[in-house]
């Protein structure tokens, strides 16, 4: 058995061992008045539970300080922190009494809604205590709008978003409980109730809001008494309608009422105009269907570019209408179209009388007119003072078109490019020598079988050119000065020859960029093209803002609707064109080619140029109307053989700002030709006379010679090349021409001409040298 007695005798040991222990915990955690015990913070008083934001509580919290027993602890220091940002807590810090409390003076709140709090702490210690109290929002200051304030409505029905405010206090914190008055002010409209309490995010609403039985200003005002008022306005409208204004087909350009006609077998695009008669947020498609002499082609549904059918379409944007593109196939005269817009009816409308395009019932024809093609023969120019020529050919003949493509009313270009160039030795540097280029041409086109074609010279870009281009500017549809030049400087050069025949056409420059020639008439300030236009090569609208019409110098460049209106009159009537006669027609028919005399010349302010006379066979080409200039044929005893009078075509871009040229070919029977002894010209602007020299027999014409005279030779160059020279004291003027297609491959005026190797293979040169009236035909002796 064991012995109990020790067991107890270990008891009473532990036991003071544990009493020592705790003496000496107590002792490390700090005494209080009884030096050396444990203190701490208890909470004594909670306060108040509510506040109003930004005001003090009602009642502060307290806190006492006690030691280990519990006692009341003298002397210690309380820190006091209210949160959060905003809040406050005064003093700081204060030192407990004899009873141990401490509390602050004041606690002013934050100023949001919301939990506050107090932070007391016991300093020198981790122990804290913390006291909650809820912000609550203080008096109504303002009442503000929580819907918006101005809308449109139908007429006699309800608006789709009813007035309601937002009622809060001075720190924006909302209000719950306020009384708001609501009421019409004007309109005659009602509303589902008159007063509203703010519910607890400060909001206050009337659930309805029904407008008045006419249109016009509605005006609801939301009132809080001692605090404000907040103004709702709603135009009462019709009831939403919808209606197709217009369809318009834009090939290049259109005007706004869509009066422009549409080129037979050119692309553009049709566009349907539809407007609302109030703001909305609809996208509704639109039903096209495409009919050709009454019969449908086909029917489309077109959706919306945007939301929202504008109350007035832009045509200046592609969003603004319904849009697609005609091809050439669909652009033909008997075109008809009808457009619905909703066509499955998915909107409610007041009406739907004007959602069909035409009114009522039947298809909107378009206007199609088909001008001829345009057909234009580009001509080479080598200019052998420059050793250079004109680079088209039939690999970037289309880069010359492009423009003439984009700008000009147009289905199809018949072109081709010469396969021979002509040859001037005009200097390309000198103004008027280029204008004295485009008289040669000009003689050229009178002395062929042109037709109703353009004959368009490619010059070179030589250093120091003056101009890019000249053309004659006619007067009329069928007069036949259809001759420009322009220099082959690609890209620019296709601006600038749908700008030159666009002069043939008979515009005048659009007034932008110091342009001499303006046109009195051009409608729209500073150049600029006036509508929208539209490219079917990238899909894009050009303009208004920003573009300009190409007749002018200003880019970047479009069309006018003025211009492209105008030309498109003028071309649709070209007699020439209209006569059926395409180029070269009458080329195979002896029977239209007679003798007869090349007349040409140049007329301005610094004098008068009459060109000897050259006796060719060719079609007859005479004024169709008498005008203030006159050529006539005398004999040598002073009898008349012809004589005309006749207008001259305007040069823009010459020396001389009134200068005006021409070319004839007048038809003479041999005994005619044999009987002309001298050729005058009479013009406001002077005089000028070609003769017979003296030493010739007037009576006698000159035989046609097959020899080679003893003034001119042709001499083979390296490379190919062709060297004609003849005696140009003896013949100021020389055509050469080919002997195997009749072509006039150069004039020239200083005893020679050079043509390079590639057009002089295969040539058979023939000089034609004038005597002033009549000719000599000299083939030129060729040396090697």
């Amino acid at each position: 058995m064991h012995n109990p007695t020790p067991v107890r005798t270990g008891a009473r040991r532990l036991a003071r061992l544990n009493v020592l222990a705790l003496a000496l915990l107590l002792s490390a955690c700090g005494g209080g008045s009884g030096g050396g015990e444990v203190r701490q913070l208890v909470a004594d008083a909670s306060g108040s539970a509510t506040g109003v934001v930004g005001q003090p509580v009602a009642e502060t919290p307290v806190v006492r300080v006690v030691d280990g027993s519990g006692a009341p602890v003298a002397g210690a220091v309380v820190t006091f922190r209210a949160e959060p940002a905003g809040a406050s807590a005064a003093p700081a810090t204060v030192t407990t009494g004899a009873d141990g409390r401490a509390r602050p003076s004041t606690w002013v709140l934050g100023t949001r809604v919301g939990v506050n709090t107090l932070v007391a702490g016991l300093q020198g210690t981790s122990s804290e205590r913390r006291f909650n109290v809820t912000a609550q929002a203080g008096p109504a200051a303002e009442v503000l709008p929580a819907s918006v304030q101005e809308q449109f409505g139908d007429i006699g029905a309800a608006v789709d978003r009813p007035p309601s405010v937002l009622v809060v206090d001075r720190f924006d914190n909302p209000v719950a409980g306020a009384r708001v008055t609501f009421a019409v002010v004007q309109g005659g409209g009602t509303l589902s109730s008159t007063n509203a309490t703010s519910d607890a995010r400060g909001i206050a609403r009337v659930e309805a809001w029904t407008l008045g039985d006419t249109a016009g200003l509605n005006e609801v005002r939301a009132t809080l008494d001692s605090v404000g008022s907040v103004a709702f306005t709603a135009v009462a409208l019709e009831p939403l309608a919808l209606a197709i204004d217009g369809i318009q087909l834009n090939q290049s350009t259109q005007t706004a009422d869509g009066d422009i006609p549409a080129v037979a077998g050119r692309p553009g695009l049709l566009r349907v105009i539809v407007s609302a008669s109030r703001p909305n947020e609809l996208a509704p498609d639109v039903r096209v269907r495409l009919f050709r002499d009454g019969i449908q082609q086909w029917e489309r549904i077109l959706p919306a570019q945007s939301v929202g059918v504008p109350m007035e379409p832009s045509l200046a944007s592609l969003d603004q209408t319904w849009n697609i593109e005609l091809t050439p196939a669909e652009v033909q005269p008997g075109v008809a179209v009808e457009a619905v817009v909703d066509p499955a009816g998915e909107i409610e409308l007041g009406s739907r009388e004007d959602t069909r395009f035409p009114r009522g019932s039947g298809q909107a024809p378009l206007v199609v007119q088909a001008p001829p093609p345009l057909r234009v023969l580009f001509i080479p120019i080598e200019a052998s003072r420059h050793g250079a020529t004109g680079q088209i050919s039939a690999s970037n003949l289309d880069d010359f078109l492009l423009n003439s493509r984009r700008w000009l009313p147009v289905n199809s270009i018949e072109a081709e490019v010469r396969g021979t160039p002509f040859v001037t030795d005009r200097d390309l540097t000198d103004q008027d020598e280029i204008g004295g280029l485009l008289s040669d041409l000009l003689a050229v086109r009178a002395s062929e079988p042109a037709g109703d074609r353009y004959y368009h010279g490619i010059m070179p870009d030589v250093q120091d050119i003056p101009v890019a281009g000249i053309a004659y500017v006619l007067s009329s549809p069928s007069r036949p000065e259809r001759v420009g030049l322009s220099y082959d400087r690609l890209p620019f050069a296709a601006e600038t020859v749908a700008h030159e025949l666009a002069h043939n056409f008979g515009r005048l420059h659009a007034p932008c960029g110091d342009a001499d020639g303006e046109d009195p008439d051009f409608p729209y300030p500073d150049g600029g093209i006036g509508v929208p236009g539209y490219s079917i090569g990238d899909g894009l609208l050009r303009g208004p803002a920003g573009y300009f019409d190409y007749m002018g110098y200003c880019r970047p460049r479009w069309t006018s609707d003025y211009n492209y209106r105008a030309i498109l009159q003028w071309r649709v009537a070209d007699t020439l064109a209209d006569s059926g006669d395409p180029a070269g027609a009458l080329a195979d028919a002896p029977a239209a080619m007679e003798s007869g005399l090349l007349l040409w010349g140049r007329m301005h302010g610094g004098g008068v140029e009459l060109n000897p006379a050259f006796v060719l066979q060719a079609r007859p080409l005479l004024p169709d109307a008498p005008g203030p200039h006159l050529l006539r044929g005398l004999g040598a005893d002073g009898n008349v053989v012809f004589e005309f009078s006749f207008a001259a075509a305007r040069v823009p871009h010459t020396r001389h700002a009134d200068e005006e040229q021409f070319a004839w070919f007048v038809p003479l029977a041999p005994a005619q030709l044999a009987s002309v002894d001298r050729v005058e010209l009479a013009s406001p602007l002077g005089t000028a006379r070609q003769s017979l020299p003296a030493r010739i027999e007037p009576q006698a014409p000159v035989a046609l010679a097959d020899a080679p005279g003893p003034d001119t030779a042709a001499e083979r160059l390296p490379g190919g090349g062709l060297r004609v020279r003849w005696d140009a004291g003896r013949n100021p003027v020389a055509l050469l021409r080919d002997r195997r297609s009749g072509d006039i491959i150069g004039i020239g005026r200083s005893g020679e001409l050079r043509i390079p190797g590639a057009a002089a293979a295969g040539l058979e040169p023939e000089l034609l040298l004038p005597d002033g009236v009549r000719t000599r035909l000299d083939p030129p002796q060729e040396t090697r």
